[in-house]
């Protein structure tokens, strides 16, 4: 039960976990130094970008921006956000959960109406 007292505690929980952070001191810009990178180069540290340089990936030049999409129209907005493969991955992996959801909640009304004859609302 929530009463006064409770949302007081909570606050000066909240206060002091905040001061806290206040005191830490904020990364520098760039700082990916430490990523550790696997196979040939193990044990040498190097950042993201340089090892993008190293395995010579080139953007893709057709899904670079070069101009402001806040003037777009919505279908034009849509249809790049399809052409991104990482974006197209994202709507495949939701689909699939919510399906796996949804069946697992059809499963669990069926088998505990059934197992355990409970009414279904």
């Amino acid at each position: 039960m929530l009463t006064r007292r409770s949302l007081r505690h909570g606050r000066a929980r909240e206060r002091a976990r905040v001061g806290l952070v206040r005191f830490l001191a904020e990364p520098e810009r760039g700082s990916q130094r430490g990523f550790s990178v696997s196979g040939s180069n193990r044990g040498q540290s190097s950042s993201v970008r340089d090892l993008i340089r190293e395995c010579d990936i080139e953007p893709r030049q057709q899904l670079i921006l070069h101009e402001d999409p806040g003037g777009w129209s919505l279908l034009r907005a849509i249809r790049y956000l399809l052409k991104l493969p990482t974006y197209r991955l994202l709507i495949l992996a939701s689909a699939l959960v919510y399906y796996f959801f949804a069946g697992t909640r059809s499963f669990s009304m069926i088998y505990l109406t059934r197992h355990y004859q409970l009414a279904q609302r």
